[in-house]
């Protein structure tokens, strides 16, 4: 068992940097097209929810904006990627506790909440605003961290 799993580190370890690259990829992704829904501006279905026309315009802006934020971190390193992606994460974050509480009440006390987007999109976004960088990187810096 333990060999087994040794191998499996082994040949695992060289794709990790893929896990939050997917990830990052799929929340961005879902949030650009969960803003871009609500084009052309501004949004009917917030200002039928008695939003103003500026916020209605904003919100959708906002929500693009950040899954474009997620993505690009991808494609960054360091201090600026990190940033980047815990700031994008949160607003994910903040608009998906706004979402729940402001159009889906109804799913609070239920089964439904659970079977939406909406909640992962919520929890993989706070995935990334505790760790915002990748596994490698973090085992770059011990490893750095050890040879001083």
């Amino acid at each position: 068992m333990n060999r087994l799993d040794s191998l499996l580190n082994t040949f695992f370890d060289n794709f990790e940097f893929l896990g939050p690259v997917v990830l990052k990829s799929l929340l961005g992704i879902a949030f650009i097209l969960y803003g871009s829904q609500k084009f052309p501006l501004p949004a009917d279905g917030l200002l039928s929810m008695g939003f103003t026309p500026g916020m209605a315009t904003i919100v959708p802006l906002i929500e693009v904006g950040s899954g474009l934020g997620i993505l690009v971190s991808i494609f960054i390193r360091g201090v600026t990627k990190r940033l980047l992606t815990r700031i994008s994460a949160l607003v994910i974050f903040c608009f998906m506790i706004a979402a729940i509480f402001i159009a889906h009440q109804d799913w609070l006390v239920n089964a439904k909440l659970f079977k939406s987007v909406q909640i992962f999109l919520l929890g993989v976004s706070f995935y990334f605003i505790v760790s915002p960088g990748t596994i490698s990187e973090r085992r770059k810096n011990e490893v750095r961290e050890e040879m001083s």
